[in-house]
Order: C-alpha cells, then sequence, then structure tokens
C-alpha cells in the first residue's frame, strides 16, 4: 500500500503486508523531499520484473513549485 506522507518531513511512503493484510510493516520511504504537505494520491503496480511503479503527485523543489506528476521505482524489501 502506497501513501502520502503529510507530517515532516513529506513524501510518500509505503506499507507491506506480507500476509494478506494481517499484519502491516508501515513507513518504507519513497522519498522525504517534499517541500511542504501538498502531495499524495499514490497507485501502484507490480511490473513483470518484480518491481513496483508507484506515481504521485508532489511538487519537485520548493513550496512555491506548482505540483508535477512524479513516480518512484522500486523493489520490495526482502523478510
Amino acid at each position: 500500500m502506497s501513501y502520502g506522507y503529510r507530517q515532516e518531513p513529506y513524501g510518500e511512503r509505503i506499507a507491506l503486508s506480507r500476509d494478506d493484510g494481517a499484519t502491516w510493516e508501515h513507513d518504507f520511504v519513497l522519498r522525504d523531499d517534499g517541500p511542504d504537505s501538498d502531495l499524495g494520491y499514490p497507485a501502484s503496480v507490480e511490473l513483470a520484473d518484480g518491481g513496483v511503479l508507484t506515481v504521485y503527485y508532489q511538487k519537485p523543489h520548493r513550496s512555491e513549485d506548482k505540483c508535477a506528476f512524479l513516480w518512484s521505482r522500486w523493489q520490495v524489501p526482502a523478510a
């Protein structure tokens, strides 16, 4: 599960369940460089090679920037 983290440090995070949702590991950081809390609504998809692509909106650098559509490609951490 991916989610926007709207507390400092602002960014995008992941929660993982390895047992069909019975328990969760929280706060794996995809990025923590958001300039403010205007970010989030991520969506993730598993890729053919086993990686994961997560897309979301976030301001790229400064609070004065307009929001952009950004992405992160990542691997599920080992248990």
